[in-house]
């Protein structure tokens, strides 16, 4: 590349170092889910609105979980991104909301973890696929709605999942474990979304 006599090799350096580190950046991210993480939290913010049950589920505030898989790398750099990026986010499904992370420690924890908690919404980080249908299982007949960071994770009935096809956001709905999760999501929602009856 050459550097415009105008421009002094010191200017040149950082900027070339910038551009490495977000490209980098956005490697990692692109390893980690299909859909990055801030479009995921602006989809979340609006998508809960969506759910009929959802305030009631959630009551004056919605509480969020955010669960990873410890010693996993991508997942553990996942949840932080996705706890940034909620945290920027005045309201989610219309309400004042909070959010943690915590690592993974089993289906019963998490089913503990959402009755006790009064948990509005589960998001569970890449690391967890073999995991998911353990924890379907745990959380039929529980009021909450689960949402998977890759767009597999509805398949193994996680509630929700995104995708990213064509540059285009693409919302993927487990239409049964919904229901079991009572999670009753508006017609207009579903025509927009890829369904799985």
């Amino acid at each position: 590349m050459r550097v415009p006599a105008r421009t002094s090799r010191r200017t040149w350096l950082a900027a070339s170092a910038g551009l490495l580190g977000l490209v980098w950046l956005s490697g990692v991210e692109a390893a980690t889910v299909e859909l990055p993480v801030n479009r995921q939290a602006k989809l979340i913010s609006k998508l809960a609105s969506y759910d009929r049950n959802f305030k009631a589920r959630a009551g004056d505030v919605a509480r969020i979980l955010v669960v990873y898989k410890d010693s996993d790398v991508d997942s553990e750099r996942t949840a932080q991104l996705m706890l940034a990026e909620l945290g920027r986010r005045s309201k989610v499904g219309g309400l004042p909301h909070t959010e943690e992370r915590e690592s993974y420690r089993g289906a019963s924890w998490l089913e503990s973890r959402v009755v006790e908690g009064g948990l509005a919404i589960v998001y569970l980080c890449p690391g967890l696929e073999s995991e998911m249908e353990t924890v379907a299982e745990a959380l039929t007949g529980k009021d909450v709605m689960t949402i998977g960071s890759r767009a597999g994770y509805a398949e193994r009935r996680a509630v929700v999942s995104f995708d990213l096809v064509s540059g285009k956001p693409k919302l993927i709905v487990n239409l049964p474990q919904a229901k079991r999760q009572n999670v009753k999501f508006s017609a207009r929602l579903l025509k927009l979304a890829e369904v799985i009856r």
